[in-house]
């Protein structure tokens, strides 16, 4: 019950288990330490920082009673090795999910829907950050979307439940332009091209990605230029029409389907480490290591959300 409450994982066996795939098996990596704490200790403060829940701050996490009793320099440095590790760890490993890893692990009622394609759900989250007295930052910072000024990341979700994040930016910029160049497109395109389908021994069929969006995206071109990949989004019509069976039919389905990327965007949302935003004497290369670390962790600790 400790584990869970302060790290999000749900056992000690667990937890441990994400350790040593971090450190690819390297038990001399793993028990490194930098200060007076034991490697467990400096794990543990790791996934506990991360996971933001017991520990809140810096100062929370330095103090003699209710955190670990050393000084704040020496816990972040802890940190940001750990993060480090974590990090290097997501760059080992594929980017996604392959095309019969997806079909494999995925429940078997989105087969019919699907057969034939490789889809990736994508949505965006937003983190807020403090106004700028700087009015360029102000500007590039302030989403009129959100009302607020923050920070823009990607979620892409496969069918396996496998749950990627993308870099962070700045509020200001679309969801479309984020998709277009923040590099998913060329991303996924690789991937493809190295994941050839068909039967053994020669693999030789290319399955582009099918990117499923909500309304809000206009990345139909962009998409089918990088790969010809396609795209899948609700229905549009115009104010003076009404959809058509079909038009209903595949506009619902697409929304059941999406349900399953907003729980994983909650799932990436999770972290107070990175709901606190820039508070504490965070900096913005910190926060969006942690972004992305903590969308990796998120496979390891819950249950798949589709």
């Amino acid at each position: 019950k400790e584990v869970r409450r302060r790290t999000g994982f749900k056992s000690e066996k667990e937890m441990l288990a994400y350790i040593i795939i971090v450190c690819d098996g390297d038990v001399e990596e793993m028990k490194k330490t930098s200060t007076v704490l034991t490697w467990f200790e400096e794990w543990f403060f790791y996934l506990e920082m991360m996971r933001g829940k017991s520990l809140r701050s810096w100062d929370d996490a330095e103090s003699q009673k209710s955190g670990y009793g050393i000084n704040n320099k020496s816990l972040r440095k802890v940190f940001d090795e750990k993060m480090r590790l974590v990090l290097e760890c997501r760059e080992r490993w594929p980017k996604y999910a392959t095309f019969e890893e997806d079909k494999l692990f995925c429940n078997n009622k989105y087969l019919a829907s699907y057969e034939g394609h490789r889809p990736i759900f994508w949505d965006m989250t937003s983190f807020r950050c403090p106004k700028s007295s700087n009015a360029e930052l102000q500007r590039l910072t302030w989403s009129s979307y959100y009302g607020m000024n923050c920070f823009k990341g990607g979620i892409g979700l496969q069918l396996c439940g496998w749950i990627l994040t993308h870099e962070l930016w700045t509020g200001a910029v679309s969801d479309t332009k984020y998709q277009e160049d923040s590099g998913i497109f060329e991303m996924q395109k690789v991937y493809a091209e190295s994941d050839l389908v068909g039967s053994p021994p020669e693999k030789h069929i290319l399955v582009p990605f099918t990117n499923v969006f909500d309304k809000g995206y206009r990345n139909r071109l962009a998409a089918w230029q990088t790969g010809q990949q396609l795209t899948l989004q609700p229905e549009f019509a115009r104010s003076d029409r009404k959809f058509g069976r079909n038009a209903t039919l595949t506009s619902a389905r697409i929304a059941a389907d999406r349900a399953g990327n907003e729980r994983a965007v909650r799932l990436t949302k999770m972290s107070g480490y990175i709901n606190s935003g820039l508070k504490n004497r965070q900096t913005f290369v910190r926060l969006a290591d942690a972004w992305l670390a903590w969308g990796f962790q998120v496979n390891f600790m819950y249950d798949e959300v589709l």
